[in-house]
């Protein structure tokens, strides 16, 4: 089950679990047991952030990269 509220997806709302259910062959339930929220504290981060957060930050270290800035 997942949660999920105010996605958008090419600058228009996207509902993903209706989207999800369309081709599922076990739909999901309309209603999710758990949030994220419920387990841990979170921000979340503006879309521009995100490149330089996971270079950052991502795996077991530093790494160097060979893609493009």
């Amino acid at each position: 089950m997942i949660s999920e509220s105010g996605t958008v997806l090419n600058g228009r709302q996207a509902d993903l679990l209706a989207a999800y259910n369309a081709k599922a062959a076990t739909p999901l339930a309309e209603e999710a047991r758990w949030t994220p929220s419920d387990a841990y504290r979170y921000r979340p981060l503006p879309a521009a952030a995100v490149p330089w957060v996971v270079t950052t930050f991502a795996g077991a270290g530093v790494l160097d990269s060979d893609l493009p800035s």
